[in-house]
């Protein structure tokens, strides 16, 4: 009998008939062969490496990626194409048919591929090796390191929130055909940012791109139907009549049909209940209304225009104060209206007050004569003479504030036909041509002589490219000129004299004066120079065909100037010792004659006529069908004038 607690798996032998089970050889040999074949495979696996430091052994996977076989570097080129979207977009969060996409990255995700790799190519256990050889089982799978920073996933979580939020609506109020109508207001919406951030992270969990319904909670108003009903009784009441608005003697009347337009509802949280509904006027529509309904009260503030009488300073035009609307003041107005249910409501203005008032001129500090600059520019073409005066006109009274930069191109405007100028010649390049403007630089260098004597610092100066002859009559020197060209080169000076400086221009016959009127820098300035180097003579003459010239017709534009280095210098004196000096440089271009030519004349066939017998004593041939003599082929040369063309000048 078998043992007591022992199970026989043997077939049972009868009682006296104990013959041992005989096997069959094939089969033992068959056992044999099997179990040699085990022992001589688990050697051969505990003797070779179940895979190198490089390559990852067979059946690994990584997120659904196998990497059996390959080596780290193939394994990171594998993981990174087949993560690519998770990285890019692992999330779409979607919410009322809006859809945001963030990266891995934005929500503080990071793949730990070296991690990853590290566990892919450790060596597995025997039994493991033996399971995967013998019985084709795969490994575990490798988990994929991801790691997750809260901080930054919250932060965009909450920008997230910022985008979708929205609080709960107030109830509109619309007059319609005398009917005050209430539109429903709608409930707010929140973010549940703590349900949301679950949620993502379990679908970066899950490793593969996935959706993700963004949860949201409702807001409910923080007013009771009590605060709508109180407001609509306000807005009744309000509404029931015209409101009026007054100025100075002037009302505007405004229907409550507009009116209504004008209102909203606003919610005041920390109001007592029953309160927390006010009716208000809107901002924005208000002062667009208003800014339409009262604009011929709005102005801007004019200054005192001022001139020099000979003694002092006075205002030949008084200042105004501007006007326009003091919108905060107003609305505080219209509402305190409501809640009085008053119709009648003063406009509130304010006033803006000029720079330069009629009222304190002595403020502006303008005391003496500071500087004055004179040129001469009798003998210039009508068109020259009159852009002279015309930008004369402009400058003329300019104000200068202390420590402001002077522009002379600011003071005297845009340079077109429209204010007045005419066509004259112009420096352009490296030509005389015709231009809008032509002789304005007599003014800008009359007024840099002014600023020169007044001891005023220059920021920007610029010479003309040849010499003027204009500039320098009545025994001025070489080098003492400005030139200016709009938009580019200006003549420019700061006013350090601490107080205003006034711009006034005279115009005679044969002269151009600017004088400046301030407070003297306490300076005596003089002249010196000029220093001439360098002279190089003119290049030869040119001409140059003109179609719009009759044929034969010769005109001359450009006159020959030698080039040369000049340069002056600026002494300050005080008390009759020079105190400081200061050099202006100049280099001037030569520059040639050119002469404008009319087209040669066409040659035609001579008509044979009899030729006239002249009388005794003629010395001039006579033109056989006038009978008079001939003019000259060549057009008199007009005038040179004393100043070439320049920019502007």
């Amino acid at each position: 009998m078998a043992a007591a607690g022992i199970r026989s798996f043997g077939k049972r032998v009868a009682s006296g008939s104990r013959r041992p089970a005989r096997r069959a050889p094939g089969r033992r040999l068959a056992l044999v062969a099997v179990g040699l074949a085990a022992v001589i495979l688990a050697v051969a696996l505990l003797r070779a490496p179940s895979g190198s430091d490089d390559v990852i052994p067979r059946g690994v996977t990584v997120a659904g990626a196998d990497l059996g076989g390959l080596t780290r570097q193939q394994a990171v080129q594998v993981l990174e194409t087949h993560l690519a979207r998770l990285e890019t977009a692992p999330v779409t969060l979607t919410f009322e048919g809006r859809t945001w996409q963030p990266t891995l990255a934005e929500l503080g995700g990071n793949i730990d591929l070296e991690r990853t790799l590290d566990r892919a190519t450790e060596r597995q256990s025997l039994l493991a090796r033996l399971r995967t050889e013998l019985l084709g089982s795969a490994p575990e799978p490798v988990p994929l390191y991801v790691t997750l920073d809260q901080r930054q996933l919250d932060q965009y979580l909450s920008r997230l929130a910022g985008e979708i939020d929205r609080p709960p609506s107030i109830p509109r109020l619309e007059l319609r055909d005398g009917q005050l109508l209430l539109h429903e207001p709608q409930p707010g919406v929140r973010v549940d940012q703590g349900r949301l951030r679950e949620a993502v992270i379990h679908a970066l969990q899950r490793l593969e791109p996935s959706t993700v319904e963004i949860p949201v909670q409702a807001v409910p108003a923080a007013y009771s139907e009590q605060d709508v009903e109180r407001a609509v009784a306000t807005l009744r009441g309000f509404l029931s009549q015209p409101l009026t608005l007054t100025f100075e003697g002037r009302t505007w009347e405004i229907d409550p049909e507009t009116v209504a337009t004008l209102l909203l509802l606003v919610e005041r949280p920390e109001a007592p209940a029953g309160q927390r509904l006010a009716v208000r006027f809107a901002e924005e529509q208000t002062a667009s209304y208003l800014g339409t309904l009262l604009g011929d009260l709005w102005r801007p503030a004019k200054d005192a225009e001022v001139a020099w009488d000979g003694q002092r300073v006075v205002a030949v035009s008084e200042s105004q104060d501007g006007l326009e609307l003091d919108l905060p003041a107003m609305l505080a107005a219209l509402d305190e209206a409501i809640e009085r249910g008053a119709s009648e409501v003063p406009v509130q203005v304010k006033r803006i007050e000029p720079a330069i008032s009629s009222g304190n001129l002595e403020e502006l500090g303008i005391r003496e004569l500071i500087g004055v600059g004179e040129t001469v520019y009798a003998g210039s073409s009508p068109e020259r003479a009159h852009n002279i005066r015309v930008a004369a006109e402009y400058l003329d009274g300019t104000l200068i504030p202390p420590g402001a930069t002077f522009s002379f191109n600011e003071a005297i405007g845009p340079i077109t036909e429209e204010r007045g100028y005419r066509e004259g010649y112009v420096i352009l390049a490296e030509e005389t041509v015709p231009g809008i403007g032509g002789g304005v630089c007599q003014v800008a260098t009359t007024t840099f002589r002014a600023a020169f004597f007044a001891g005023l610092p220059f920021v920007e100066r610029h010479p003309h490219r040849y010499r003027v002859l204009w500039y320098e009559l009545d025994g001025w020197p070489v080098g003492f000129d400005a030139a200016i060209f709009q938009p580019g080169a200006d003549l420019k000076f700061q006013n350090t004299t601490g107080a205003h400086i006034l711009v006034q221009t005279e115009v005679t016959e044969e002269k151009l004066y600017v004088y400046l009127y301030g407070t003297s820098l306490g300076y005596d300035v003089e002249l010196a120079g000029p220093e001439i180097a360098n002279e190089v003579p003119p290049p030869p003459d040119v001409e140059e065909v003109d179609p719009s010239l009759a044929p034969g017709e010769r005109r001359q534009v450009e006159w020959a100037k030698a080039g040369m280095d000049v340069t002056i210098t600026r002494v300050f004196k005080r008390g009759g010792q020079v105190v400081q000096t200061e050099r202006f440089f100049t280099r001037y271009q030569p520059w040639g004659n050119k002469y404008l030519v009319g087209p040669a004349p066409a040659e035609e066939p001579t008509p044979v006529v009899e030729e006239p017998v002249p009388t005794p004593g003629d010395q001039t041939p006579v033109d056989p069908e006038t009978g008079e003599q001939p003019a000259g082929e060549e057009t008199p040369v007009p005038e040179e004038p004393a100043a070439s063309p320049t920019p502007e000048g």
